[in-house]
């Protein structure tokens, strides 16, 4: 019987992991396209996941430069410049 509700959660488990990994995925393919306004919440829910990635605060501050969120795009660039992603760059110096 444990046996049986450690499988089940297992696959539970890897399930979720797969869909959030399409997930990020989606955001990345809206990202690249420029479609920033739809790829912002999948970004911003993926930071409440992994806040220390630098490559997904970098992409979170730019969607939110994007669209029209100045202030808020800043904090994200220049955590993802300081781990020397350099996209961030770019958007710092239009701050």
């Amino acid at each position: 019987m444990k046996l049986r509700h450690i499988v089940t959660l297992f696959v539970c488990v890897l399930g979720c992991c797969i869909l959030r990994g399409q997930t990020l995925e989606e955001a990345k393919k809206l990202y690249l396209e420029e479609r920033f306004a739809e790829a912002l919440p999948i970004f911003q829910t993926e930071y409440l996941i992994n806040p220390t990635d630098a490559s997904l605060n970098q992409w979170l501050g730019v969607c939110l430069y994007e669209t029209g969120n100045e202030s808020a795009a800043e904090k994200h660039l220049v955590y993802a410049s300081q781990k020397k992603i350099p996209e961030a760059y770019l958007y710092l110096g239009e701050l």
